[in-house]
C-alpha cells in the first residue's frame, strides 16, 4: 500500500512538469508574417521563428530546441510558417529573428537550444540609438556628464 501523501506530492511534481512542458510548447504563436508586422510594436522585443508547414525536419529540430529554451527567456515568440513572406526577413528556414520593434536582427549560429539563448541575451537591448529632439540631449549630455554646449551634427 502507498502513503497517501507521497501520492499526492508525485501528482503534485507531474501537474508541475505537465504545465511547465505545456507552458513552453504553446509560448510560440502561429502567425503569417503579415500579420508579424502588425504585432510588433515600436518599443517591444520579440522573436520570430521562420519554418515550413511541412518536410522539414531541420526546421523540426530547431523548433524543438528553441522551445527548450522558451521558459528561459521570457520574451513573446511567434512561429511563421509562410514561406513566401520569409525572404523579406531571412534567406533559409528554420530561421530566427529578433524584433526591435521594427527592426529585424537574423540569428546566423547554430540552431541549438544553448546558442539561442545567447543569442537572445546578448542582443535583447538594440545596438541602435535613434536620436530625436525628445532624446538628443539626454542621450547624448546628461548620459555622459558633459555639460551643455556646441554640438557639430554631421549628416
Amino acid at each position: 500500500m502507498t502513503n497517501p501523501s507521497l501520492m499526492l506530492i508525485m501528482r503534485l511534481v507531474l501537474l508541475g512538469w505537465f504545465w511547465t512542458f505545456s507552458a513552453a510548447v504553446s509560448d510560440d504563436i502561429k502567425i503569417s508574417s503579415a500579420e508579424l508586422k502588425d504585432l510588433r510594436p515600436e518599443t517591444e522585443t520579440v522573436l520570430a521563428f521562420f519554418t515550413r508547414r511541412s518536410g522539414c525536419s531541420s526546421c523540426a529540430a530547431a523548433a524543438d530546441e528553441l522551445r527548450s529554451v522558451l521558459p528561459s527567456l521570457g520574451m513573446k515568440t511567434y512561429l511563421v510558417e509562410d514561406g513566401k513572406e520569409t525572404a523579406e526577413y531571412a534567406d533559409r528556414v528554420p530561421a530566427l529573428v529578433m524584433f526591435h520593434g521594427h527592426t529585424p536582427v537574423l540569428y546566423e549560429g547554430p540552431m541549438e537550444g544553448d546558442a539561442f539563448a545567447e543569442f537572445v541575451t546578448t542582443n535583447r537591448e538594440p545596438r541602435v540609438v535613434i536620436l530625436n529632439d525628445g532624446s538628443f540631449e539626454h542621450l547624448t549630455q546628461a548620459a555622459t556628464g558633459a555639460t551643455t554646449g556646441d554640438w557639430l551634427v554631421m549628416l
